[in-house]
């Protein structure tokens, strides 16, 4: 794998406002310019200001936490966390639909991946023992699959249990402290060297190293989707996430790990 060459084609990829789509061409949206950034890139301070990020800025305090003069940024994304929560809908499930969490768009029901990413900001931010963060927590030990992963919302309907989703899985598994149910998650994840993509393969690596774990076989996996110009699938969220998890192999350290003091 050339990690001089993906991080230059994500160089390459910036638009002339300094955000990233996620394919080349597309304008700016937040998630692909975040993970760009979180990935080594320069952040656009100014473009990132004065855009409408929407449910990104719940990733915001991660991803930007080795950019400087983001403070005011920071903080607004931190407001945002702990105000906003997802709508609970009364009726029976097999599950806890009231334990307070995050949705995508204000006004509707939690969701499994946006609590995930509130939850690895409030972390991040040495928020751990708050009550946010503990009920955020609280929700995804709650909708864990019985496959050990997650879906993107409920491990069950109407009296059958679901198959979790591998993307849904990594991403949870980078949100939480190490545990029993990150060691089950591990193992779901295995199931990427069968179904490889390089969103799973990447997440996995990164769920793996967060959690001390040999990420060999991944990365192994992970090194065979570079494409010649550097790119991985030519999108720029999946190449940067592909350079977080090797670089993050290197030394140890990425954004979207919570520190290591950090309980």
């Amino acid at each position: 794998m050339d990690l001089d060459s993906a991080r230059r084609w994500l160089a390459e990829q910036k638009n002339d406002d300094g955000s990233w789509g996620y394919v080349p061409g597309n304008a700016g949206a937040g998630e692909p310019t975040l993970l760009a950034v979180a990935s080594g890139q320069d952040a656009p301070v100014d473009w990132l200001r004065a855009a409408e990020l929407g449910w990104p800025q719940l990733m915001l305090p991660t991803c930007l936490s080795r950019t400087q003069g983001c403070a005011d940024m920071v903080g607004s994304a931190r407001e945002l966390i702990l105000s906003s929560r997802g709508e609970v809908v009364p009726a029976e499930f097999e599950f806890d639909p009231a334990i307070p969490a995050w949705p995508w768009f204000e006004g509707t029901s939690p969701w499994v991946e946006p609590t995930a990413y509130a939850v690895l900001s409030l972390r991040h931010m040495n928020m751990h023992s708050h009550q946010r963060c503990l009920d955020g927590i609280h929700m995804l030990l709650d909708r864990q699959c019985d496959d050990g992963g997650w879906n993107y919302g409920n491990p069950a309907i109407l009296g059958s249990r679901l198959e979790s989703d591998l993307a849904t899985t990594g991403r949870v598994a980078l949100a939480l402290p190490t545990s029993g149910a990150t060691t089950k998650a591990l193992v779901r994840l295995r199931d990427t060297l069968d179904w490889q993509s390089t969103e799973h393969l990447a997440l996995a690596a990164l769920a793996h190293i967060v959690h001390d774990v040999d990420p060999s076989l991944f990365l192994a996996a992970l090194a065979s989707r570079q494409q010649p110009n550097g790119s991985f699938t030519g999108r720029v969220d999946r190449t940067a996430l592909a350079v977080m998890a090797f670089a993050a192999n290197e030394s140890g350290e990425c954004p979207l790990f919570v520190p290591r003091s950090t309980p």
